[in-house]
Protein backbone atom coordinates (compact mmCIF):
# COMPACT_ATOMS: atom_id res chain seq x y z
CA UNK A 1 0.00 0.00 0.00
CA UNK A 2 3.07 2.72 0.49
CA UNK A 3 4.03 2.55 -2.75
CA UNK A 4 0.47 3.27 -4.08
CA UNK A 5 0.07 5.94 -1.68
CA UNK A 6 3.35 7.35 -2.68
CA UNK A 7 1.92 7.02 -6.58
CA UNK A 8 -0.91 9.30 -4.80
CA UNK A 9 1.16 11.85 -3.74
CA UNK A 10 3.50 12.39 -6.60
CA UNK A 11 0.20 12.89 -8.72
CA UNK A 12 -1.10 15.51 -6.44
CA UNK A 13 2.37 17.49 -6.49
CA UNK A 14 2.31 17.48 -10.33
CA UNK A 15 -1.00 18.31 -9.92
CA UNK A 16 0.07 21.22 -7.48
CA UNK A 17 3.40 22.81 -9.63
CA UNK A 18 0.80 23.22 -12.37
CA UNK A 19 -0.19 26.03 -10.61
CA UNK A 20 -3.73 28.03 -10.76
CA UNK A 21 -5.64 28.28 -13.69
CA UNK A 22 -3.81 25.48 -15.54
CA UNK A 23 -6.87 24.42 -16.82
CA UNK A 24 -6.37 20.67 -15.10
CA UNK A 25 -9.22 19.34 -13.54
CA UNK A 26 -8.93 18.54 -9.48
CA UNK A 27 -7.76 14.70 -8.45
CA UNK A 28 -8.66 13.33 -5.46
CA UNK A 29 -7.23 9.28 -4.36
CA UNK A 30 -8.06 6.97 -2.11
CA UNK A 31 -6.79 3.54 -1.33
CA UNK A 32 -9.18 1.41 0.31
CA UNK A 33 -8.19 -1.99 1.06
CA UNK A 34 -12.07 -4.43 0.82
CA UNK A 35 -11.33 -5.95 4.45
CA UNK A 36 -11.16 -2.51 6.06
CA UNK A 37 -15.16 -2.09 6.07
CA UNK A 38 -16.73 -2.64 9.14
CA UNK A 39 -19.45 -5.26 8.71
CA UNK A 40 -16.96 -7.62 6.28
CA UNK A 41 -14.32 -6.79 8.84
CA UNK A 42 -16.69 -8.08 11.34
CA UNK A 43 -17.86 -11.36 9.65
CA UNK A 44 -13.88 -12.14 8.84
CA UNK A 45 -13.53 -12.36 12.68
CA UNK A 46 -16.83 -14.59 13.34
CA UNK A 47 -15.50 -16.76 10.61
CA UNK A 48 -11.49 -17.14 11.17
CA UNK A 49 -11.06 -15.63 14.77
CA UNK A 50 -7.52 -15.26 14.75
CA UNK A 51 -6.80 -17.49 12.22
CA UNK A 52 -7.67 -14.89 9.21
CA UNK A 53 -3.75 -13.28 9.75
CA UNK A 54 -2.35 -10.62 7.27
CA UNK A 55 -1.60 -13.04 4.11
CA UNK A 56 -2.73 -15.97 2.52
CA UNK A 57 -5.77 -15.44 4.19
CA UNK A 58 -8.90 -17.84 4.34
CA UNK A 59 -11.42 -15.07 3.43
CA UNK A 60 -8.76 -14.09 0.31
CA UNK A 61 -9.09 -18.09 -0.79
CA UNK A 62 -12.86 -18.29 0.03
CA UNK A 63 -13.18 -15.23 -2.41
CA UNK A 64 -11.11 -16.73 -5.03
CA UNK A 65 -12.53 -20.35 -4.36
CA UNK A 66 -15.75 -18.82 -4.93
CA UNK A 67 -15.36 -16.55 -8.14
CA UNK A 68 -12.74 -19.53 -9.09
CA UNK A 69 -14.43 -22.22 -8.68
CA UNK A 70 -12.91 -23.82 -11.37
CA UNK A 71 -9.36 -23.62 -10.23
CA UNK A 72 -9.64 -24.91 -6.58
CA UNK A 73 -7.77 -27.47 -5.40
CA UNK A 74 -7.40 -29.84 -2.38
CA UNK A 75 -4.53 -28.72 -0.23
CA UNK A 76 -3.35 -30.23 2.94
CA UNK A 77 -1.65 -27.51 5.57
CA UNK A 78 -0.57 -27.93 8.53
CA UNK A 79 -2.28 -25.05 10.64
CA UNK A 80 0.33 -22.50 11.36
CA UNK A 81 1.99 -22.16 14.68
CA UNK A 82 0.64 -19.40 17.12
CA UNK A 83 2.11 -16.29 16.13
CA UNK A 84 3.83 -13.79 18.68
CA UNK A 85 0.87 -11.12 19.08
CA UNK A 86 3.14 -8.27 20.38
CA UNK A 87 4.69 -8.64 16.90
CA UNK A 88 1.77 -9.09 15.08
CA UNK A 89 -0.14 -6.39 16.57
CA UNK A 90 3.46 -3.95 16.03
CA UNK A 91 4.24 -5.16 12.71
CA UNK A 92 0.73 -5.19 11.05
CA UNK A 93 0.58 -4.14 6.93
CA UNK A 94 3.98 -6.13 7.02
CA UNK A 95 6.01 -3.23 8.71
CA UNK A 96 8.53 -5.37 9.82
CA UNK A 97 12.28 -5.34 9.31
CA UNK A 98 14.38 -7.04 6.41
CA UNK A 99 13.54 -10.28 4.29
CA UNK A 100 15.73 -12.54 6.68
CA UNK A 101 13.36 -11.48 9.45
CA UNK A 102 10.46 -12.23 7.52
CA UNK A 103 11.26 -15.52 6.61
CA UNK A 104 11.96 -16.20 10.43
CA UNK A 105 8.62 -15.34 11.49
CA UNK A 106 6.93 -16.70 8.43
CA UNK A 107 8.48 -19.32 6.98
CA UNK A 108 5.91 -20.48 5.21
CA UNK A 109 4.77 -17.34 3.81
CA UNK A 110 1.25 -17.45 5.62
CA UNK A 111 1.04 -14.38 8.30
CA UNK A 112 -0.90 -15.94 10.62
CA UNK A 113 -3.38 -17.08 8.66
CA UNK A 114 -5.06 -20.65 8.11
CA UNK A 115 -6.54 -20.87 4.45
CA UNK A 116 -7.09 -24.48 5.54
CA UNK A 117 -10.49 -22.82 7.22
CA UNK A 118 -11.96 -21.41 3.60
CA UNK A 119 -14.98 -22.27 1.83
CA UNK A 120 -16.49 -21.08 -1.62
CA UNK A 121 -20.08 -20.20 0.67
CA UNK A 122 -18.14 -18.32 2.63
CA UNK A 123 -16.44 -16.21 -0.01
CA UNK A 124 -20.21 -15.48 -1.46
CA UNK A 125 -20.61 -14.54 2.07
CA UNK A 126 -18.01 -12.14 2.25
CA UNK A 127 -18.39 -10.76 -1.37
CA UNK A 128 -22.12 -10.43 -0.39
CA UNK A 129 -21.27 -8.34 2.51
CA UNK A 130 -18.74 -6.18 0.93
CA UNK A 131 -20.20 -5.07 -2.18
CA UNK A 132 -22.56 -2.92 -0.69
CA UNK A 133 -20.34 -1.41 1.71
CA UNK A 134 -17.88 -0.26 -1.51
CA UNK A 135 -20.59 1.02 -3.06
CA UNK A 136 -21.41 2.95 -0.03
CA UNK A 137 -18.08 4.32 0.55
CA UNK A 138 -17.39 5.19 -3.49
CA UNK A 139 -20.89 7.47 -3.47
CA UNK A 140 -19.57 8.80 -0.58
CA UNK A 141 -16.34 9.57 -1.79
CA UNK A 142 -17.70 11.22 -5.00
CA UNK A 143 -19.76 13.50 -3.00
CA UNK A 144 -17.17 14.92 -0.72
CA UNK A 145 -16.10 18.36 -1.48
Amino acid sequence: MAPAEAAFQDLYAERSYGGAGSNRPGLRCRLRSWWEYPEVDALRERLYGEWEGLHATPSEIAITQHVHHEARREATLARPARLDRDFYRNFIRDRHYDAEEHRRRFADGRIGSDPSLATPEAGAQLLATVVPEVLEDYRAFLAED
